[in-house]
């Protein structure tokens, strides 16, 4: 389980179903191309300025897009071999996700907003390591 304070509401990754579909070179780009095209709704720095943001409708917006984002992904079929790092995005988005509602609460519970933003980190990280094996392991893609 990825997270820091044990107070801290954790996510289970691997508590997430993902509907999964056998690895095939056509299964892998439709995957891929599919994933690019819902992460694309999302604008370079967008979820930044929404998480400093004081305005409430901004930061809504963007909890509302990122709730989107991750609901299309969860009904995404993923070949097996792509079954970790679809977990990990959709845990991450559930992240990013709590971060937006719970960043102004950080007066009052710096605990909780630091843990999650390592939480945030940590699944980044997962996350890029996945995607290097996952092209490492298919140089056809």
């Amino acid at each position: 389980v990825l997270g820091a304070a044990s107070d801290t509401p954790q996510i289970d990754v691997n508590a997430i179903n993902v509907k999964t579909i056998p690895t095939t070179e056509e299964n892998l780009r439709t995957y891929i191309d599919d994933v690019f095209i819902i992460e694309s709704q999302i604008l370079p720095g967008d979820f930044e300025t929404a998480l400093v943001s004081k305005d409430s409708s901004q930061s809504q917006a963007q909890i509302d897009l990122l709730t989107q984002v991750q609901n299309s992904l969860s009904a995404l079929q993923v070949p097996t071999t792509a079954e970790k790092l679809h977990k990990l995005k959709i845990a991450q988005y559930s992240t990013a996700i709590d971060l937006l509602k719970n960043f102004y609460q950080a007066d009052t519970n710096p605990e909780f907003v630091s843990a999650k933003l390592t939480q945030f980190m940590d699944m980044q990280k997962a996350q890029d390591a996945e995607t290097q094996s996952l092209f490492k392991n298919n140089p056809q893609l």
